[in-house]
């Protein structure tokens, strides 16, 4: 699939969001997308707007997943599209810190990759016990991301290193 990297995780789903003017602390409904997909590898993490509603992908964990092959045709065939449509992308050697801020019952969580220069936040949606695919969601998200960048994956409330579930 893709050569000389091995894929941690993927994530697609309509649970992360992206404001699509630009950087802002304050996110207003028209001005979030509608779905954020992420790529994430041994080397680098790729996102893009999600655009596809039919497709009911979720997420994927590389090495740590079940070995279902129709699961990670899914992945691959998902992680070309983010390729494809990529609206950031921040190689693994000039990522400074992930502060991650985990969404409760009453907040939304957050997401800010920081890269010297630049930043990117991603907002996630408030835990639902209508909603239980945000649960299994964040878990992939989380793991990918320490799997990714070790001790540089910060819990934002409390300042702590995050550690895998």
């Amino acid at each position: 699939m893709l050569r000389r990297e091995q894929v941690i995780g993927v994530v697609s789903t309509w649970d992360i969001r992206k404001g699509k003017g630009g950087f802002s602390l304050l996110f207003f409904a028209g001005d979030e997308s509608e779905g954020y997909s992420l790529l994430i590898t041994d080397l680098r993490i790729v996102g893009s707007f999600r655009a596809e509603y039919p497709d009911d992908f979720c997420a994927y964990l590389g090495p740590d997943s079940p070995s279902d092959p129709e699961l990670q045709h899914r992945a691959e065939a998902e992680a070309l599209k983010i390729i494809a449509k990529k609206d950031f992308e921040i190689p693994k050697d000039k990522l400074v810190k992930l502060l991650y801020e985990p969404p409760t019952t009453y907040l939304g969580g957050r997401l800010l990759l920081i890269e010297a220069g630049h930043r990117v936040e991603l907002k996630v949606t408030l835990l639902s016990p209508f909603n239980p695919g945000v649960i299994a969601t964040t878990d992939t998200l989380v793991r990918s991301l320490v799997a990714f960048a070790p001790g540089r994956v910060f819990n934002e409330r409390t300042g702590e290193p995050v550690k895998a579930p």
